[in-house]
């Protein structure tokens, strides 16, 4: 005669009962851990990603410098971007000069053009020297070119 038929109770359906509990913890615990790995790699990926570009591209910037542009809410992909077209069109330019600048609010493109033809034109002029201009609005008369010439 089975047990639970004398009065004593019956333990499968507290045994089944703690088995779902494991499960469904176990779970849990997966799903907190696939979230803050998944977190890791999009912060990973953020931080390689512009850092990767910059070093195939030949321009000399660290991790850490990628980091602490983050944290400063600088925009790396326009500073990567413009170091890169600095650095290929033979007028390099530190990348704390590119972060300051960009700080300030100045359109780095734009300036980064600038300064590449100004080289080109043989004029020349320094970085610092184009941003102090873009921020004074005279960056046409620094560059000698008419208000609608390009550059």
């Amino acid at each position: 005669m089975p047990s639970h038929e004398l009065g004593q109770p019956s333990y499968d359906g507290g045994i089944m009962l703690l088995s779902q509990i494991e499960s469904v913890m176990f779970l849990v615990v997966a799903g907190i851990f696939l979230l803050i790995a998944l977190s890791v790699v999009v912060t990973v990926g953020k931080v390689f990603s512009p850092w990767l570009q910059a070093f195939l591209a030949g321009v000399p910037i660290s991790v850490i410098q990628i980091v602490g542009m983050r944290l400063r809410r600088v925009d790396v992909r326009v500073v990567v971007r413009s170091l890169i077209m600095a650095t290929q069109a033979g007028v390099p330019v530190p990348s704390i000069d590119m972060e300051r600048a960009y700080l300030q609010g100045v359109d780095l493109e734009k300036i980064t053009l600038a300064l590449i033809h100004a080289d080109r034109e043989g004029n020349k002029v320094s970085f610092q020297e184009l941003v102090e201009a873009d921020l004074e609005n005279r960056l046409h008369e620094k560059l000698g070119i008419r208000e609608n010439g390009r550059y």
